[in-house]
């Protein structure tokens, strides 16, 4: 597409491109979003100081959301949120909604102890296999 002024040829363009001039933003500063993703690292940090472990978790799990995460998270009563941070880090649970479970769960000074109950169960095959030496199936090959 063209884009005339009078009989002057000014710009070229196809549909759905977005067409700037440099020129008309000339002197006029670029403003620093305070919702960008450093921010928020400060601003979770200036509330959890020793979080900079469940952080790196947290941006390798969630990548480019985990500033959502971390907002979210900012949301949570303060008082079990920094040891839930701590146990989350611990155990691999990065997100907001771990932190979140972990603090439904009511005392988290110790740690989750959970007793894993072994049972034995029956062979799903009730017959008897016949064992063979590995020589058996190297004359097979043939």
């Amino acid at each position: 597409m063209c884009v005339f002024y009078g009989d002057e040829l000014i710009a070229t363009y196809q549909k759905g491109q977005m067409v700037t001039e440099p020129s008309h933003f000339e002197g006029i500063p670029k403003p620093a979003y305070p919702g960008g993703i450093r921010a928020i690292r400060e601003e979770f940090l200036s509330h959890f100081p020793e979080s900079n472990p469940f952080i790196d978790g947290l941006v390798r799990a969630k990548c480019g959301n985990a500033g959502y995460h971390m907002i979210q998270i900012l949301g949570y009563p303060k008082t079990q949120v920094e040891q839930a941070i701590e146990r989350a880090a611990t155990y691999g649970a990065f997100g907001c909604s771990a932190i979140k479970n972990i603090c439904r769960q009511g005392d988290i000074s110790e740690p989750i102890q959970s007793e894993v109950e072994l049972i034995q169960r029956s062979p799903l095959v009730s017959e008897s296999v016949e064992e063979r030496a590995l020589s058996y199936y190297s004359r097979m090959e043939g």
